[in-house]
């Protein structure tokens, strides 16, 4: 089966904001003009959700006024249900921006401090000894830890529960810095920040939203999501749970994500919203700029939120932003304050594609009049490895597959796009990096440019080992028998070079594989997964799936008995078996 990221993405990305893994890199030109942008952006969009199994609505809008609103696909699985412009979606992480706003008016008007201690209005709430503000909740700064990572945690999501019974499940959870050292996203420090609206202001969070911010404004299809306020323009969520098997969402009880993620909306709502935040209308400007602002930590250093938004730069072009994940609905906002352009994209599918938290940047790109490099120049790219370290922590730069990637402590590698000689643009997190020359034209430090600049000076450090997936991707893919020997030629002649002991590398390689229908490919992969990894439980059950998909039923069966037996807990196992069983029954009814 697919390997679970090590993250959850149930209210939005955590980790230095892992929420847009952009493919591409963005160098400015020319602005086009209107026919052109729109031509561009079909054929972006079009492609993307050309490959969707539903699909999702984007919108862009420059300097205030709508220049693309357009659905694409279907917001069922039968192909007689278009979506539209006006469906509705569960936005997820992006509700924070609004708690955030409403926090903010509070303190406009006198009735609650950003510097309060969290104690005034959560009575008992456990801070071990140190102060925990309003503010270090919108900055993610607090330590409290997010309940979304906690042992039970899915056994929780489908049960009601009122705000101050819930406190009660999550307060307790360690903590994991002191108030203002580190930023730690956290879907429970935005919870409580629902719950401090609702103390200061007497109503509901959804009512004070409602009649504060959204009846106001006239954003009709923007509410906290609760089975009454259903129509015939919501939509249902589904889920991706194998090659070409998707299937609606698992019920979730909105009380849990709350005043985290529990927002419905549409494209025209946000655009309406977003014109109202840069005219004042939603709070005032000088609490939209804090809003906006990188927040300073303990140690002087700043993180890359604000209070309810990421920030970063586009090469250069400051953009404010946030993206969305929960069952069944992914979300992507961003907004480009300079230039007064927004892009948002909503879809009612999670898919094995993220290159869906890429859409709303690449769409600020062609707005901006940018060119899109999908590779760089590639000599002397070994020159850039090293172990970077500056006093927010260590950067990895590496070479893999003769491409360039970057890691932010123990992170995810990601790609890196030159924009020119010793600059690159990162494919997720709107960082450049400049690696700085000394007189000998000897790379000596690192700049890194985001929501601000830091340093990172060059060390000796031994580079941690490289990935054997990046290594050998392109080689399988080209031929997938030569790429396996190489895979064992590297196993052989530079095992501490590369990463051989975690499974998930050739298992990733063999789903990239179904992804595109190769699935004899992807048996010859998962087949030699199975041989590398012969006591795991999941190599067998990805075997299982691919002769599955390719309709060898018993050997299917057989791989699937042989994962169970390793993992009797393995519940995707259970499940195939069953379908397996009564696809051979009916097999057996057809031959009498």
């Amino acid at each position: 089966m697919k390997m679970k990221d090590s993250f959850r993405t149930f209210y939005g990305y955590k980790t230095l904001l892992l929420f847009f893994l952009i493919s591409v890199t963005l160098t400015f030109g020319q602005k086009k003009d209107t026919k052109e942008n729109t031509r561009e952006m079909n054929q972006l969009l079009g492609s993307f959700f050309d490959t969707a199994p539903l699909g999702g609505v984007a919108l862009m809008s420059i300097q205030g006024e709508v220049v693309y609103n357009k659905a694409f696909g279907n917001s069922t699985l039968n192909d007689d249900q278009l979506l539209t412009p006006s469906h509705r979606f569960r936005i997820a992480s992006n509700t924070k921006q609004f708690t955030a706003c409403a926090i903010l008016k509070l303190a406009a008007s006198g009735k609650l401090s950003l510097s309060d201690d969290i104690t005034k209005y959560v009575k008992n709430y456990p801070t071990e000894g140190n102060v925990i503000t309003i503010e270090n909740l919108l900055t993610h700064t607090s330590g409290i830890a997010d309940f979304t990572s906690a042992e039970g945690f899915s056994e929780m999501e489908a049960i009601d529960y009122e705000p101050e019974a819930f406190i009660e499940v999550f307060k307790e959870y360690p903590k994991l810095d002191v108030p203002g050292a580190a930023y730690h996203y956290s879907n429970a420090g935005y919870f409580l920040l629902g719950y401090i609206i609702e103390k200061v202001t007497g109503r509901s969070y959804g009512d004070y939203l409602e009649n504060t911010f959204f009846k106001p404004l006239g954003m009709t299809d923007t509410y906290v999501d609760y089975p009454s306020r259903s129509s015939s323009f919501s939509t249902t969520g589904f889920v991706q749970q194998g090659p070409d098997l998707y299937v609606p969402s698992k019920h979730i009880s909105m009380s849990i994500p709350y005043a985290a993620g529990a927002l419905v909306s549409t494209v025209e709502d946000i655009h309406c919203w977003y014109n109202a935040l840069k005219e004042g209308r939603v709070i005032n400007l000088a609490g939209l700029q804090k809003a906006h602002a990188p927040f300073q930590l303990n140690d002087g250093s700043y993180t890359r939120y604000g209070y309810g938004w990421d920030i970063g730069t586009v090469t250069g072009e400051r953009i404010i932003a946030h993206g969305g994940a929960i069952s069944g609905y992914y979300s992507t906002l961003v907004y480009a304050p300079e230039e007064d352009i927004l892009a948002v994209v909503l879809t009612n599918c999670n898919w094995a594609n993220p290159a869906f938290f890429d859409l709303a940047t690449r769409l600020t790109g062609i707005a901006l009049g940018t060119t899109y490099y999908k590779e760089g120049p590639t000599e002397d790219l070994k020159a850039y490895e090293a172990v970077y370290k500056g006093a927010s922590g260590t950067i990895v730069v590496s070479v893999e597959g003769g491409q360039p990637f970057f890691m932010v402590g123990e992170g995810r590698k990601r790609r890196l796009y030159s924009m020119g000689k010793d600059r690159f643009y990162s494919e997720s997190n709107f960082t450049t990096l400049t690696f700085v020359r000394d007189t000998n034209k000897e790379i000596r430090s690192l700049q890194t440019q985001r929501a601000v600049q830091e340093n990172f000076k060059r060390t000796d450090y031994k580079l941690p080992q490289k990935s054997i997936y990046l290594e050998i991707r392109q080689a399988v893919m080209n031929h997938t028998v030569k790429g396996l020997h190489h895979y064992q030629d590297l196993k052989t002649n530079q095992p501490d070079v590369y990463n051989f002991e975690n499974e998930g590398e050739l298992n990733r390689l063999g789903y990239d594989l179904l992804a595109v229908d190769r699935t004899a490919d992807a048996i010859l992969v998962f087949k030699t997964l199975v041989a590398e990894f012969p006591d795991a439980y999941n190599p067998y059950d990805s075997l299982g799936e691919a002769y599955f998909s390719n309709n060898e039923l018993q050997l299917s069966k057989k791989n699937y008995e042989r994962s169970l037996a390793l993992n009797p807990e393995n519940e995707n196992a259970k499940a195939m078996l069953s379908r397996i069983a009564s696809q051979l029954m009916v097999k057996v009814k057809e031959n009498r």
